[in-house]
């Protein structure tokens, strides 16, 4: 039987990422190795939804009125940052783009992105054991494809 893993036992590195998590913090002996479901979120991600809620809660681009107005500067604000750490060479037309998790981010590739570079007998290899989340927008793009006369193989790869 071995020891339980302590905050000692690790690199200062590592003491320092967890520290940034208040629920890691709060549970020390444990490793969350579910985030593809839900990722555990910092303090400064923490604080920032809390003054985002406090202050400009409104749907960015759906009004005029202030609240709404602050979201969309925030908003894009963000995209901006965004764009320039990843080196976006043409801002102007930013490939940018916030979704709401991983399922929907795939789901815009799969439905919107991707169909226009398939061609008949196209294959989208997808690993078997993934999750389903993952798995299904490539489907729906297979059957998107399939009404408009496009066939593309769903590939299990072992």
């Amino acid at each position: 039987m071995t020891a339980p893993v302590t905050g000692d036992d690790l690199h200062p590195w590592q003491q320092a990422l967890r520290a940034q998590f208040p629920i890691v913090t709060q549970h020390p002996e444990l490793a969350y190795l579910d985030s593809a479901a839900t990722a555990q979120k910092p303090q400064a991600v923490l604080d920032t939804v809390q003054s985002y809620l406090t202050t400009s809660n409104a749907n960015a681009a759906r009004g005029t009125y202030p609240w709404a107005n602050r979201t969309t500067e925030l908003v894009e604000r963000t995209r901006e940052r965004v764009a320039r750490f990843l080196g976006d060479t043409e801002p102007d037309r930013s490939a940018v783009h916030f979704t709401s998790g991983t399922t929907e981010g795939l789901r815009v590739i799969a439905r919107d992105w991707l169909p226009g570079f398939l061609r008949d007998g196209d294959e989208i290899v997808v690993p078997d054991a993934d999750h389903q989340a993952n798995i299904t927008p490539w489907l729906e793009a297979q059957q998107l494809l399939a009404r408009q006369g496009v066939h593309v193989r769903v590939v299990p790869m072992p």
